[in-house]
């Protein structure tokens, strides 16, 4: 462009006189200032323009946000029960990276919220995904899952990122499980909601408060034959570490008995723990601890306390034994 302008300039200059020339002279300088000054303008927006996409592409896992059933509350430290919402609130910053028009597009977003209230099945695991409206981040749920750890709707990778199988701009951010058709649960005694972003560990725990009860039997069993005595909780993907302790106390009015507390994972008969293991002693409640660590595999599962003897007296197991001043259960925390 500045090789014609020049030519044209340079054949208007040959044919003008003396004052004309001085006259196209500084109009050609000014209309050569502007080009330069346009020119180095668009080279500055080109450059511009590819280190942003540059960025894009390479902030594929920008997921500032964590699923939750409190309003307005990315980490809750209550015991959410009977929850009919969930909610994508923003955590530590408002931006998310979502798979739209052949690569990553990165965008800012506020809370977005999905009722639990029509289509969903009771004890059902879904899998939640953020995408983008047109002009808005929003979330929604998965087919349920075939069963307790078996996906009807599979994921896969984008550029190393976790989506939709089917749809891509679909972001995979977690999973959760029913309670009812309409209501799920975050809650020290139920995990049902699952973070893949953002995980922090979430804590867990129940007692017994039956003051005693008696085994003398060989073989596991879930404590006290209490079917509450478990706890229940969902992960989508199978890198979630779980820490779980059962504290137990127990003693017999006979002679030294070998017992044990232990956890069950998916089992009331099968021990998992890693560390357990105690005695009853004679008119002596005793200790009896077990510690069990695992990542376990994607889906829904329960985690057992369980109590063993060696068969050769009546235990008594305590509970809180009638008094404040003793409390046995399980505790722990899983990465959700």
């Amino acid at each position: 462009m500045a090789k014609l302008l020049y030519l044209f300039m340079s054949g208007l200059l040959a044919q003008a006189s003396s004052p004309e020339l001085t006259a196209l002279q500084k109009e050609y300088t000014q209309l050569h200032a502007i080009y330069s000054r346009s020119k180095a303008k668009y080279d500055a927006l080109t450059a511009q323009l590819a280190q942003s996409r540059a960025r894009a592409v390479h902030l594929p896992f920008a997921c500032n946000g964590r699923l939750t059933t409190q309003n307005n509350t990315p980490v809750s430290t209550g015991n959410r029960t009977a929850q009919p919402t969930l909610y994508f609130t923003p955590y530590k910053g408002n931006r998310i990276s979502l798979f739209r028009g052949g690569r990553w597009q990165h965008q800012s977003f506020t809370q977005a919220s999905l009722s639990l209230g029509s289509g969903l099945s009771t004890d059902t695991n879904y899998d939640v995904f953020a995408y983008n409206t047109g002009s808005s981040v929003a979330i929604e749920f998965s087919a349920g899952w075939a069963n307790d750890s078996t996906r009807t709707e599979a994921l896969t990778k984008q550029d190393g990122v976790w989506v939709k199988g089917a749809d891509p701009s679909r972001l995979y951010i977690g999973t959760i499980r029913t309670e009812t058709a309409t209501t799920t649960a975050d809650a020290a005694t139920a995990r049902l909601v699952w973070n893949y972003y953002n995980r922090i560990p979430t804590l867990f725990y129940f007692t017994d408060l039956t003051n005693t009860w008696t085994y003398n039997g060989t073989a596991w069993r879930q404590s006290n034959s209490n079917v509450a005595n478990a706890f229940p909780f969902v992960i989508g993907l199978p890198e979630a570490l779980v820490r779980v302790r059962v504290h137990g106390v127990a003693g017999t009015a006979a002679a030294l008995t070998w017992t044990s507390h232990g956890i069950g994972l998916d089992s009331t008969t099968i021990n998992s723990a890693q560390l357990m293991g105690s005695a009853a002693n004679p008119s002596l409640g005793t200790s009896s601890d077990a510690e069990y660590a695992v990542y376990p595999a994607a889906g829904f599962h329960q985690l057992y306390w369980l109590e063993t003897t060696d068969g050769a007296n009546t235990v008594t197991f305590w509970g809180d034994n009638g008094n404040t001043k003793v409390r046995t259960g399980m505790e722990g925390w899983l990465e959700g």
